[in-house]
């Protein structure tokens, strides 16, 4: 029998994350391991053992992610020891010859091998109760065409948050077909004012009253629409220049 090591490496790792942004093993399936499988993170081995079940499985550079179905159990193992911290606490499983870590539970779990920090060969975890004895590890060859079947996925971009309905703000155009002046109506005043804050970006009052601060905001907007003479009266120019401006509503 053929002592086989299906490595999941930093190598592979590095290679996947530069295509795709991490390292990612996932499947709509549960991924169930029917031999022990050695993954190396950073220098060192460890094995998922036999019989161990997950959704996903992601081996980063420091650490592995694993996502564990309801009724299932992952069971991870450090041949040199190493302490295998994870979200709910430390290792519990500490023998003469390697440290395992088994999790019941189901939800998403990272576990994060400290390589300088071993486990004591009495050390029970706080449970009162001796350790398991450890399990043995038969490594088969196994042909890549025959690894659990799973896909390498790409992250999916997150979702714009579009609010719905929205519409483009609606525009008018006042049309001006004769010279406003002090004479004007009222009506007729507002909207010579409203069409130069719109146009100048003004505050001026929009109140009917044709006074200085209108005559002063129409030399304004000659000059900048280059208008001569700059005289502060609403003439022919000057009346064509703000039936071109378009006002937001």
């Amino acid at each position: 029998m053929i002592k086989n090591k299906l490595k999941v490496t930093l190598f592979f790792g590095t290679f996947l994350m530069a295509m795709f942004g991490l390292t990612c093993l996932a499947n709509a399936q549960d991924l169930l391991f029917t031999n022990d499988t050695i993954v190396t993170i950073g220098s060192a081995n460890y094995v998922i053992a036999n019989g161990s079940t997950a959704t996903t499985v992601t081996v980063g550079a420091n650490n592995i992610v694993v996502a564990i179905p309801g009724g299932a159990s992952f069971t991870f193992v450090s041949p040199d020891k190493y302490v295998l911290n994870y979200d709910a606490g430390s290792s519990s499983a500490c023998g003469s010859s390697q440290n395992s870590l088994t999790i019941t539970t189901s939800g998403t779990f990272t576990i994060t091998p400290d390589t300088s920090t071993t486990c004591g060969a009495n050390d029970h975890g706080g449970s009162g109760a001796p350790p398991p004895p450890p399990p043995t590890f038969v490594f088969n060859t196994i042909p890549s065409n025959n690894l659990p079947a799973a896909v390498v996925t790409t992250p999916t971009p997150p979702a714009t948050n579009t609010p719905a309905n929205v519409t483009s703000p609606s525009t008018t155009s006042y049309l001006f077909t004769k010279q406003v002046t002090a004479k004007s109506t009222k009506t007729e005043v507002k909207n010579l004012q409203t069409v130069l804050n719109s146009a100048l970006g003004l505050k001026l009052k929009v109140d009917g009253s044709f006074g200085a601060k209108t005559t002063d905001a129409i030399k304004k907007f000659q000059k900048a629409n280059k208008i001569t003479p700059v005289n502060g009266l609403v003439g022919p120019k000057t009346l064509k220049a703000l039936n071109a401006i378009k006002v937001m509503q």
